[in-house]
C-alpha cells in the first residue's frame, strides 16, 4: 500500500492506524498514567496559549509526504491557518509524543519533546511551552 491508498483506506475505518515504513499499524492503546500526562500537558498548554496565535491539537494526525508517513503525535500545537474541516494541523510548531520516542526530523519547521511515560506533568508542561516560546 503506498501514502495515498493508505489515506483513503484509514478513512473508512472505524479506528485510527498510522503508516509507517508501508504498513498500516493500528494505534497503540494508552494507559492511566499516560492519559492523565496527556491531560496535564494539554491543559498547560491550552491556558497559556489562550488568545494566541497558536491551537492546541491531540488526536490529529500528521501526513509526512517526505518519507510517506502518517502519524498521531500526542499533542500537536498549529500555528497556521485555522481551517474547521482539516483533518491535519496547517503550520506544526511543536509536536509532543508521550511514551514513544520517534524521528520528527521530516518536520523540520517544528520542534519535537519526547516525554516518558513516568515524567512529571509540569515539567514536562513548562518545557513544551518554553519550545512554543523560544520560536
Amino acid at each position: 500500500m503506498n501514502l495515498e491508498g493508505f489515506l483513503v483506506w484509514s478513512a473508512e475505518q472505524p479506528d485510527r492506524y498510522e503508516f509507517v515504513d508501508g504498513n498500516a499499524l493500528p494505534l497503540p492503546g494508552s494507559t492511566q498514567q499516560r492519559a492523565a500526562l496527556k491531560a496535564d500537558i494539554l491543559a498547560a498548554l491550552h491556558a497559556r496559549n489562550r488568545d494566541t496565535r497558536y491551537r492546541v491539537y491531540s488526536s490529529i494526525r500528521i501526513v509526512l509526504p517526505s518519507i510517506h508517513e502518517v502519524r498521531y503525535p500526542s499533542i500537536v500545537v498549529d500555528a497556521g491557518p485555522y481551517i474547521p474541516e482539516a483533518t491535519e494541523p496547517s503550520k506544526t510548531v511543536l509536536v509532543v509524543d508521550i511514551g514513544r520516542h520517534r524521528d520528527w526530523s521530516a518536520l523540520p519547521d517544528a520542534r519535537y519533546l519526547y516525554v516518558t511515560d513516568d515524567a512529571d506533568a509540569d515539567a514536562a508542561s513548562e518545557k513544551a511551552i518554553s519550545m512554543i516560546e523560544e520560536r
